[in-house]
């Protein structure tokens, strides 16, 4: 694997589990200024509406698996994409997703940054 790969791959599992702690200083620090989350539900998010919305907590995950994650990278660019299992409590009820999610990340001095999240659903099941 290259070296490069294995520092994107370091950074989304970094990423991952900032998620599911809620640990907003990182996520935060590693969400470019332009950051944009685009989910399955309403409008595209900013840095400051995507940091709010976890802030408020109301997903608890219980169970994540990434599966096929796939590695692209192009000078200071990079994107992971991967098929995602969760067993979740959104709003304390319990939810069964799969999604196909993609990452784009850009090295601003030095660092790596996530620059936008994409979310594709591939099911919701509600338990």
């Amino acid at each position: 694997m290259k070296v490069k790969e294995q520092e994107i791959k370091d950074v989304y599992h970094k990423w991952r589990d900032a998620v599911i702690v809620n640990d907003l200083p990182f996520l935060e620090q590693l969400f470019t200024e332009d950051f944009e989350s685009v989910r399955n539900v309403g409008k595209p998010k900013g840095k400051s509406d995507e940091l709010l919305w976890l802030g408020i907590k109301n997903v608890q995950y219980l169970y994540w698996e990434d599966k096929n994650i796939s590695v692209n990278t192009a000078g200071d660019h990079a994107s992971v994409k991967c098929i995602q299992t969760l067993d979740v409590l959104v709003y304390e009820l319990p939810a069964k997703i799969d999604r196909e999610i993609m990452l784009t990340f850009v090295k601003e001095d030095k660092q790596w940054h996530l620059q936008k999240f994409k979310e594709i659903p591939v099911s919701f099941i509600r338990t």
